[in-house]
């Protein structure tokens, strides 16, 4: 799991790797497919998941845990 910070705390937007791909993290919670596997992006988190099942999951739990600390 990668979330991404700045010096202060504050979370980035885009992710640039060396082979072109681009991820926004600034959008809510999904799921995205691309050309080396499926991820969950969003809040500041980038996570490589094995499936889209997995993912499902990911963002299911990542919410209610979410909730849960409301």
């Amino acid at each position: 799991m990668l979330q991404t910070k700045t010096k202060r705390d504050k979370t980035m937007s885009t992710l640039r790797f060396s082979d072109g791909e681009t991820f926004d993290t600034s959008v809510e919670l999904q799921l995205t497919h691309r050309s080396d596997g499926w991820y969950v992006i969003g809040e500041g988190y980038l996570i490589p998941v094995q499936s889209l099942d997995e993912g499902r999951e990911v963002v299911k739990e990542m919410k209610e845990e979410r909730k849960n600390k409301k």
